[in-house]
């Protein structure tokens, strides 16, 4: 991989961080407004809707200017959004700072993934599993300094410190980050011409952001509902209930980072076919789980699982006819929404049942993500930016 590709991969490590460490200090902001349970969990979605709220537009911008130059001011603003969380003093005024993270954060995701296509089309390799793989690492470094200094440093100090950090890791990678391309083999007036086709949302766009919704679903509710099955469901104790996250997260991370030599052996078709094969049988074994060493097992199976249906679709959507930025703002926004969908679902069907009921619905998804990628194997197989030769001329811009 080239120094434009580690860039870019420091780009997704610095998302996934800033993401962390705002995870690890949750419980600090709740305190610090004075936020119920109930109420907390209304605002923590403020995150979620700016995020899906900005993607389509950080993807039309991206098919206007280059991609770097959006990736470069959507994570600076990324960077300085975070220590604004520390300002808030009641709910209302933590929802508002949430919103606008989650804005600087969504853009950011789509931009870098946008970025992250221009260089798999230089790699000729499909890169975008050891992409998400940083960004998995820089999420669980993130979320383990925040752990560590929670209780030492104070919120503001932490979150400041932390966009500073940010902002210098971002200068150091900016320069390196591959230009697009394809902006330089379309004209003058690329950019409205690719954003008024991908209004017409195809069927290619349609199953790329199915995968990406399925396989979400599941990312989201092991994050949210993985300790609570292993303490209230198998009776586990606090420290033992966070090992199944764990399990389910390194599993996923691991997956990711040997994503590129799976994906050049099998293919995505394939790779997708096993991956939510695996992603199914691991949660059938959580949900049917007698003791928690079976559940362990089970959610590490899910991880390694899921690891690659939402890179897979990202990919896929980078080689769309209507450009990589629109194609992948309206696939990872129905991504977004299987995140944010999943565990309320599982929520609800738990509330009329059980837990381990809920977590059916996982299993559910991940059938569904199945019967996507051996209906559409063609699709998945020839939507590959990797195969995309670059102009004469761009490797060198």
């Amino acid at each position: 991989m080239r120094g434009e590709g580690y860039a870019v991969g420091t780009i997704f490590a610095l998302n996934g961080a800033l993401y962390g460490s705002w995870f690890a200090r949750v419980p600090d902001a709740a305190n610090r407004t004075h936020s119920s349970p109930g109420v907390l969990g209304l605002t923590l979605l403020s995150v979620a809707l700016g995020a899906i709220s900005a993607m389509p537009f950080a993807g039309r911008l991206c098919a206007r200017i280059d991609s770097r130059y959006v990736v470069i001011g959507a994570a600076a603003l990324n960077c300085l959004s975070l220590p604004l969380i520390s300002l808030a003093t009641s709910p209302l005024t933590l929802a508002l700072a949430l919103a606008l993270y989650g804005v600087c954060a969504g853009s950011t995701d789509v931009s870098m993934n946008t970025n992250a296509v221009a260089a798999i089309r230089r790699a000729g390799r499909p890169l975008m599993p050891l992409f998400h793989g940083a960004f998995s690492a820089g999420g669980m470094i993130g979320a383990a300094t925040g752990g560590v200094v929670a209780g030492h440093v104070g919120l503001g100090r932490h979150f400041t410190i932390t966009g500073v950090v940010g902002l210098g890791v971002l200068a150091l990678a900016a320069g390196r980050l591959p230009t697009d391309p394809s902006l330089g083999e379309a004209g003058p007036e690329p950019g409205a011409a690719r954003t008024a086709r991908v209004r017409r949302f195809d069927g290619t766009l349609a199953v790329l952001g199915a995968v990406a919704f399925c396989s979400a679903v599941g990312e989201g509710a092991m994050g949210d509902w993985s300790a609570l099955f292993m303490r209230d469901v198998l009776g586990t104790t606090a420290g033992l209930a966070a090992a199944g996250f764990a399990a389910f997260s390194l599993t996923m991370a691991a997956g990711r980072f040997a994503g590129t030599a799976v994906l050049l052996r099998l293919g995505p078709d394939r790779t997708l076919i096993a991956g939510c094969t695996l992603a199914t049988a691991g949660t059938l074994a959580v949900v049917l789980a007698p003791v928690p060493v079976v559940a362990l097992a089970g959610f590490a199976a899910v991880g390694a699982g899921l690891a690659y249906g939402f890179p897979i679709a990202l990919n896929a959507a980078g080689a769309h006819p209507s450009g990589s930025g629109p194609a992948i703002g309206l696939v990872s926004t129905m991504g977004y929404t299987g995140f944010v969908a999943g565990p309320p679902a599982i929520g609800l069907v738990a509330q009329a049942a059980d837990l381990r009921v809920g977590l059916g619905v996982v299993a559910v998804a991940s059938v569904a993500g199945l019967l996507l990628a051996v209906t559409h194997r063609r699709l998945l197989r020839e939507a590959d930016p990797s195969r995309i030769a670059v102009p004469a001329g761009a490797a060198d811009r």
